[in-house]
């Protein structure tokens, strides 16, 4: 809150916010960001095990097998959303899904 509006503030109003930063939930801000740390590199290792597999054992390049690649990651993602599963997923795992 800005300066200008703390100063507007009447007294009740004040103790409020007191109050309300005591009673606050603390995010466990380390844990969270290890989590998605985690997930999103297992995503980007699972989607680099595919690029892999499609110039591998595919008529693919290095360079074009990206695409193949996204697709397959897109309709994972799709398929687990729509089984309902990718959602608890995200839960856990917070802004490491985001990675696909």
């Amino acid at each position: 809150m800005s300066s200008s509006k703390q100063k507007n503030l009447t007294p009740a109003q004040k103790k409020y916010q007191q109050l309300e930063k005591k009673h606050e939930i603390k995010r466990p801000v380390v844990k969270n960001c290890f989590k998605a740390f985690l997930v999103g590199g297992f995503i980007c290792l699972i989607g680099q095990g595919l690029h892999v597999f499609y110039y591998t054992f595919f008529d693919f390049t290095q360079r074009t097998a990206g695409d193949p690649t996204v697709a397959t990651l897109i309709f994972i993602a799709v398929l687990l959303t729509g089984f309902g599963v990718y959602d608890h997923f995200g839960q856990f795992a917070g802004a490491g899904t985001a990675v696909p």
